[in-house]
């Protein structure tokens, strides 16, 4: 039991527990018994929204984490794939390399052209920039890096086919194309062994 002021007539020291203020008849007991009611009805919905706003934010923190999980597997995955990819298409531009190195060691310049090597080199470019384009793009999904020097290679080959074009379109200085072929040759040869050292 508690005294308190009677809302209605303002009189003081009223038990909380009376049927009725003395002064004005106003239904004390059923008044704060309401207030009471009220409270506990207001603490269990508190109670039940925690409850429910706890559960939600459990459930939200597991799908996250499911997320994530599998966001990162799935990225893991396509790397692995990727750096699969990349390591297969260096082999390849190896392979691709190699042959255009050994066209290029064994020219023989006592013959009258040199169009078949230079249909071959050409093919073998046409490869070399197929295979890059690869490359770059699964080293680019990969995070991988370094793969410029297979366009050095490239541009190397490149020079080759057309001091080897020129040399073939111009017969008379053909001593000094030939020197200066064997220049260029020896750039792509040592750029070759420069990346893929035997």
């Amino acid at each position: 039991m508690a005294l308190v002021k009677c809302p209605e007539c303002g009189r003081e020291n009223v038990s909380d527990s009376a049927e009725a203020c003395p002064s004005c008849g106003f239904a004390i007991k059923k008044h704060f018994d309401q207030i009471q009611q009220n409270i506990s009805t207001d603490i269990s919905i508190d109670k039940k929204t925690n409850k429910k706003a706890k559960k939600i934010i459990t459930i939200t923190s597991v799908i996250i984490l499911i997320v994530c999980v599998a966001a990162y597997l799935n990225y893991s995955e396509k790397k692995a794939y990727y750096e699969e990819e990349y390591t297969w298409n260096c082999d390849g531009f190896k392979i691709q390399s190699k042959t255009a190195l050994k066209i290029i060691q064994s020219l023989d310049w006592s013959k009258e052209d040199h169009y078949d090597e230079i249909e071959r080199l050409s093919s073998l470019k046409n490869e070399l920039n197929d295979t890059y384009e690869k490359i770059e793009y699964y080293g680019q999904k990969g995070d991988i890096y370094g793969y410029y020097k297979y366009k050095e290679i490239i541009e190397s080959l490149e020079s080759c086919i057309s001091q080897l074009q020129n040399s073939d379109y111009d017969k008379f200085n053909e001593v000094a194309d030939e020197a200066h072929w064997l220049t260029v040759s020896k750039g792509y040869i040592s750029i070759f062994y420069k990346y893929f050292p035997q």
